[in-house]
């Protein structure tokens, strides 16, 4: 299941990002995303629907990263705080 998201937060060098992605796989308890950021495993982003109308959907920890993946980085998001519409509720 392919859906549009954006993430902002802190790239692992501690600037801020807000990229655009989508998801490449999707529970209701996180997703697998690539991202042209480089993130670091612990950090916490703030997610958002990116469909028609953007919506906060909540926070998710970046719990592993795989860089195998070319041409981008492909992390595992987990969700910690849902405080809006997901994208499978659970």
């Amino acid at each position: 299941m392919r859906i549009p998201l954006k993430l902002r937060g802190t790239d692992d060098a501690g600037k801020a990002f807000e990229e655009l992605t989508v998801t490449e796989n999707v529970s209701a308890g996180g997703f697998l995303s690539p991202c042209k950021t480089s993130l670091a495993t612990g950090s916490v982003v703030e997610v958002f629907l990116a469909s028609v109308a953007e919506r906060f959907a909540g926070r998710a920890l970046v719990v592993r990263k795989d860089t195998s993946a070319a041409p981008l980085d492909r992390y595992g998001f987990q969700l910690q705080e849902k405080t809006g519409e997901w994208v499978l509720q659970g």
